[in-house]
């Protein structure tokens, strides 16, 4: 077996913790990345639409808190190949994010975009 940085195998749990804080941390960036050029959705109901904003930003915050304590109890290349596909993907939605913000700009106006 040959080690991994500081891992010295793969198969093994990462002691250090630092392959799961990781995953948690660019799965919380990636989320954020994500909802930020998404309107919130609207009812008509001011109640039901700050719900539902409390809870979207709620499961913003606990899913890499699940995910960091699902992964520390996994192999090592389960948080790590989290991290390198999220990482990818945030990557992309960046610039995916520039890309729209300078089409909004261009055109002046700004419109709702349904996924």
């Amino acid at each position: 077996n040959k080690s991994f940085f500081w891992i010295s195998n793969l198969n093994e749990v990462d002691v250090t913790l630092i392959m799961p804080i990781a995953a948690a941390g660019i799965s919380f960036l990636n989320q954020k990345l994500m909802m930020s050029m998404n309107q919130p959705a609207t009812t008509g109901n001011k109640e039901q639409d700050a719900a539902m904003q409390q809870s979207n930003n709620m499961m913003g915050i606990m899913m890499p808190v699940m995910m960091f304590f699902i992964y520390r109890s996994l192999p090592a290349v389960l948080p790590f190949y989290m991290i390198i596909s999220m990482g990818l993907s945030s990557v992309v939605q960046y610039f995916v994010n520039k890309q729209i913000e300078k089409e909004f700009e261009q055109e002046g106006e700004r419109t709702k975009w349904a996924l």
